[in-house]
Order: C-alpha cells, then structure tokens, then sequence
C-alpha cells in the first residue's frame, strides 16, 4: 500500500472515531429522548461505514462483497431500529398521558 492510502485510511478512522465521540456527547449531554435517538443513529449509521470503507483497499475481492452487503444492511436496519424505538416511546408517553389520575 502507498503512503496516500494509507494516510486515507488513517484519516478516515479518525473521522469515525470523532463522530462516535461526539454521538456519545451528545447521548450524556442531551435530556431529550428524541434527539438522543437522532444522535445515536448517525453514529450507528456512519461510523461502522467508515471503518469499512477504510478497510476496503487491503481485502480480497468476496471480503470486499461482504463487506458492501454488511454496509447496504447497516444502511437499512439502523433508521428502521431508530424509528421504533421512538415510535414505542411516543406510544409510553401518549398512554401514560391518557391514564386517569387516581
């Protein structure tokens, strides 16, 4: 591998790296449930693309392939994942909201 794929592949890492430490700032820092999802849903989405993209150029042609279906996958489950859990937790509060006091 030459210097410039290597200093790619470098950069890149660390792109992810800082996404998922800012994802993780923001699930401590942030109190709403909602944005809370939304910040860890970027970070689910991205940062394991990331380091596959990264490790692309040091694979044989079938790890490439798995690794662009594990990233096609990533791609669909992570904001379907995201949707329910807040979906569920819309339901929680609306139902908890209905509830008579005693």
């Amino acid at each position: 591998m030459s210097i410039a794929v290597t200093v790619a592949i470098g950069l890149i890492v660390i792109a992810a790296t800082t996404i998922l430490t800012l994802s993780v700032i923001g699930l401590v820092r942030i109190p709403e449930t909602y944005v809370k999802v939304h910040a860890a849903a970027k970070a689910v989405s991205l940062c394991p693309l990331l380091v596959l993209v990264a490790v692309l150029p040091g694979g044989d042609i079938g790890f490439i392939l798995r690794a662009v279906i594990v990233g096609a996958l990533m791609l669909l489950t992570a904001p379907v994942a995201a949707h329910a859990i807040v979906r569920l937790r819309m339901r929680q509060e609306t139902e908890k909201a209905e509830e008579p006091e005693p």
